[in-house]
């Protein structure tokens, strides 16, 4: 008897063992593979927070257990709705774009200055926004073309180079300088390409660039490229005036080019070479000179020892082989106060 209840209790609990096992056992392997899966959920696809302040979910950072699967299946879509939701955001910031440069735009107040020496030209976004359009809503398109002729405009006013310059002389007279190699020359295009970069960048208030140029002047002012420091030769009368720093330093009398035969050039140049003393050769004379300053060519500004006198009307008949004979102090003066550069104006 007794040997059959202890074999009653021990079939007893073999069986509730293997009901545990197939029933229970595998239940409780899901729940924690679940509770594992939700932990790492939680971790990396919730918004961080402390644990004084739960999320409206109820869980925090941190937290490894879940309710049931109710709640982490609800927490998977809702983790879908917000990838969802950052993705269309992201797909949608370049949709719907507006012209930065209209009124009320971003931009509206951006002004470009085009700094050439002292002078300044003023690009406005109201000009900048009848050069901008929006194409499907979502992309700005320039128009280049318009832009490269406001920047050819630009450049006619500011190439003295080939449009020459207004030169009011010594004596009073405005006259129109054409000739000569000085001068401002804007590259229209390389210019243009660099406002196209400053505009399509934007920005509010006040914008500073300069133009590209080809070649540049000593001076750029509303008066005129030539600034206040240059030297002036009036062929027809004879006279060479030294001004520095808008002072005048000195002034003579000269002897020009024979008038029909060594024509002395006019126009604007600058001083390139210099030498104290040089010898001037040519193709029937040699002279030899204590100060020698050349601007074009062969042509220069020297002293002229063999002469003993100077201006008046000595060029239309004994002028000189081309260049502008000075008298021996004046020429000294010249030559130790200017430079390589120095401008040399030169007309009839």
């Amino acid at each position: 008897m007794k040997h059959f209840f202890m074999n009653s209790v021990l079939c007893g609990r073999k069986q509730a063992a293997e009901r545990f096992h197939d029933r229970f056992l595998p239940r409780l392997a899901a729940s924690f593979i679940l509770i594992c899966l939700t932990g790492c959920f939680c971790c990396f696809a919730l918004p961080v927070c402390s644990s004084a302040a739960p999320l409206s979910s109820g869980l925090c950072r941190g937290e490894d257990i879940v309710d049931d699967e109710k709640l982490f299946i609800e927490h998977a879509r809702q983790n879908w709705r917000f990838s969802k939701l950052l993705a269309n955001d992201a797909g949608s910031t370049d949709s719907n774009i507006s012209n930065p440069y209209e009124e009320d735009g971003s931009y509206e107040d951006f002004v470009l200055y085009i700094q050439t020496d002292k002078v300044y030209s003023k690009l406005t976004a109201e000009t900048i926004a009848g050069w901008v359009s929006v194409s499907g809503g979502n992309e700005l398109i320039y128009d280049e073309d318009a832009l490269s002729e406001w920047v050819q405009e630009l450049a006619d006013q500011y190439n003295t180079l080939e449009n020459g310059r207004e030169f009011t002389t010594s004596l009073g007279e405005t006259i129109t300088i054409t000739e000569g190699n000085y001068g401002w020359s804007m590259d229209a295009d390389a210019t243009a390409e660099r406002i196209l970069g400053l505009i399509k960048e934007g920005g509010s208030g006040r914008v500073m660039t300069e133009a590209v140029w080809t070649q540049t002047g000593a001076a750029f002012t509303l008066e005129g490229d030539i600034g206040d420091s240059y030297i002036e030769a009036d062929l027809t009368n004879q006279k060479v005036w030294f001004y520095k720093n808008g002072k005048l330093l000195g002034e003579s009398d000269c002897v020009s080019g024979d008038y029909e035969n060594s024509r002395t050039p006019e126009g604007v140049y600058t001083i390139y070479y210099m030498k104290s003393p040089a010898t001037l050769r040519g193709a029937d004379y040699v002279s030899e000179v204590d100060y020698f300053m050349a601007y074009f060519g062969n042509y220069g500004l020297h002293d002229a020892s063999w002469r003993s006198e100077f201006g008046g009307d000595i060029y239309l008949t004994d002028g000189s082989h081309g260049c502008i004979n000075l008298p021996d102090e004046m020429a000294q003066l010249l030559y130790e106060n200017v430079d390589y550069g120095y401008v040399v104006v030169t007309y009839y």
